[in-house]
């Protein structure tokens, strides 16, 4: 490698601004001797381009609706790559990684980085996508998994040399979740509880699809409005491809004892209009990593969980957060109503669960991996 800087590019697919890709731009922005650069597919340009255009990165806005854009995404990405010649390509997002993989390889681009976001996905609801994925592992140089049960299925299922697979959970900036200014908390209760707030609000923030078991929430929610009739349900990121179902168990409870939000940009701030907070899905191995778990437990909200993803790594019963079997109803009541009416239970796993997250899963963790991940491979090309 010469004195110039190392060149690094991503793209991502359908990515509106969050905090863990701010965390990404911000942690290799203090890296001196990186020149990263950012292409975005996206219907309109979104607010996370506006934010890397603000902190300075370099950023390409592509108009990408859908499949039916992929060869004219395909051949803008292939210009750009071809005149910025890139040391390096981190893609990120299914469209993303067969839009960028594909030029890269014609390219000769010697680093090709998928990050993997999503884990048994395809082998269980879409097989046939099975067969893009190893494709798509096939033409990466590394593959970035954010938790052990994605690396065990990239391993064992779809058949990586091990030594291709990174582990790297995601980090993120855990002070904008622990230091929440009470006047953002007071714009969102009048935004959603103009009447005031209720107690207690069970929050779910979440897609409404299968596998996040949010079936299996709804019943327990309606279980507890007998012990506590004023409790409210708050719904958030409430949509996806399972609504009709999830709508029809929402229609045997009164309207006023629930809220959906389709998405709330301020997310530090709306877990704390939360007492209780519930993830529940429905095995180990749907959720790739699980951002939830740790912005939850950071945000200092007593939670409930199923083990999945990166949780199954350090959600403990009783010690950070109160475990539950997954599909199970009863149990969500249970753990529920165990925080609400035990108050030395609810302290210990909010203070360990602060801790928990903080030790592990920060960005400064993350940034320093891929800083190495992206400098080593560059230099061996």
């Amino acid at each position: 490698m010469s004195n110039r800087p190392v060149k690094i590019i991503y793209i991502f697919s359908f990515i509106e601004r969050a905090l863990l890709n701010e965390a990404i731009a911000e942690q290799l922005a203090k890296v001196k001797d990186f020149e990263t650069g950012f292409i975005l597919l996206n219907r309109k340009p979104s607010s996370y381009s506006t934010y890397l255009r603000e902190k300075n990165f370099k950023t390409w806005d592509i108009f990408y609706a859908g499949k039916k854009n992929l060869i004219s995404a395909l051949f803008k990405i292939f210009r750009i790559l071809f005149m910025e010649r890139p040391d390096v390509i981190n893609t990120n997002l299914f469209d993303a990684n067969v839009a960028g993989l594909i030029p890269a390889w014609l390219l000769g681009i010697k680093v090709r980085v998928l990050s993997r976001h999503h884990s048994s996905l395809h082998h269980v609801y879409h097989p046939g996508y099975v067969k893009f994925d190893k494709l798509l592992n096939s033409l990466a140089t590394h593959i970035v998994s954010p938790s052990p049960s994605v690396s065990k299925i990239l391993i064992e299922k779809e058949k990586v040399n091990p030594e291709k697979v990174i582990l790297i959970p995601h980090g993120l900036p855990l002070d904008n979740f622990r230091e929440v200014n009470q006047d953002r908390i007071n714009t969102l209760i009048k935004k959603y509880f103009p009447a005031g707030k209720p107690y207690p609000v069970i929050g779910v923030i979440s897609r409404l699809i299968h596998w996040k078991g949010i079936q299996y929430i709804i019943p327990a929610f309606r279980k507890l409005l007998d012990e506590f009739p004023n409790a409210h349900l708050l719904l958030a990121n409430a949509r996806g491809n399972y609504s009709n179902e999830i709508k029809k168990l929402l229609s045997e409870i009164s309207s006023e004892k629930y809220t959906l939000i389709d998405f709330e940009e301020d997310s530090p701030a709306l877990y704390r209009l939360m007492d209780v907070f519930v993830h529940a899905p429905i095995d180990s191995h749907s959720e790739a990593y699980g951002q939830i778990y740790v912005e939850a437990l950071a945000s200092g909200i007593p939670s409930v969980f199923t083990l999945s993803g990166i949780a199954s790594e350090f959600v403990k019963h009783g010690r950070n957060a109160f475990v539950v079997p997954y599909k199970d109803a009863d149990a969500i009541f249970e753990g529920i109503t165990k925080i609400l009416n035990d108050k030395s239970f609810r302290d210990l796993i909010i203070s360990n669960g602060k801790s928990d997250v903080e030790a592990r899963y920060n960005e400064t963790v993350m940034g320093n991996k891929l800083e190495a991940l992206f400098r080593n491979a560059a230099q061996k090309k």
